[in-house]
């Protein structure tokens, strides 16, 4: 009867000692589930912030493509500016040497005028 006892308790000792390493790979099982589940909401979290850079990157370019085309059509105003403006300048250079003419023509027939 004591050697049964003494085997039951062996017994219950090992099941408990078996319970035991159970419930601690239990807790080991929870801890790496835990920091998996961290891990993917770091993980998450570093995805939706490259997705609103990329979108900030694409609205960028966007604006520099825009910005790039107002600067070409700009020059190309600037340059039909420059091209009127030196025709104007030439205009106003031969009417100021055609007033020249003209003051030396009533010049000339004020002199005339006179004798």
């Amino acid at each position: 009867d004591r050697d049964r006892s003494k085997a039951d308790a062996e017994r219950a000792i090992q099941k408990r000692a078996e319970l035991e390493e159970k419930l601690q790979a239990m807790d080991d099982l929870a801890l790496v589930q835990e920091t998996l589940e961290q891990k993917a909401r770091e993980l998450r979290k570093k995805k939706k912030e490259l997705t609103d850079e990329r979108k900030i990157t694409k609205r960028i370019r966007t604006q520099l493509k825009r910005l790039e085309a107002k600067v070409a059509t700009t020059t190309k105003d600037n340059q039909a500016l420059t091209t009127e403006k030196d025709a104007l300048s030439a205009s106003n250079e031969a009417f100021k040497t055609e007033i020249n003419a003209l003051r030396g023509e009533i010049v000339a027939l004020k002199a005339e005028r006179r004798r």
